[in-house]
């Protein structure tokens, strides 16, 4: 794909129900996702930030995710069936994971 122009949403923090740990499953605990969406926009085709991200907490809300990796597949598909984005990278911190350590994971998709 030639001429893809990337809009990002950085550092975007959300509470999640995430994690396979009996302590992960009673409380939500803060996620933060960091998304690069790539395509060709313009008038009257365009990509609204707020609907994205609003998508992405109604995704996040609906119900507890196990893993990282099945919550960013989820989002993935999601926004690529949703809105006009031919590709994206989708990373997401789980800043309370470990101690002394920042973990989480990064997946890249096309629509």
């Amino acid at each position: 794909m030639n001429n893809k122009d990337c809009i990002y949403i950085k550092n975007f923090e959300c509470p999640a129900f995430i994690g396979l740990y009996d302590h992960e499953k009673s409380a939500p605990q803060p996620i933060v996702l960091h998304l690069k969406l790539y395509g060709k926009w313009s008038a009257p085709t365009f990509l609204d930030y707020d609907q994205v991200i609003e998508k992405i907490k109604l995704i996040i809300a609906k119900q507890h995710y196990g893993l990282l990796e099945t919550l960013a597949e989820t989002l993935a598909q999601a926004l690529l069936s949703s809105f006009p984005i031919q590709k994206l990278i989708l990373a997401i911190d789980k800043p309370l994971a470990v101690k002394h350590a920042l973990v989480g994971v990064q997946i890249e998709r096309s629509a």
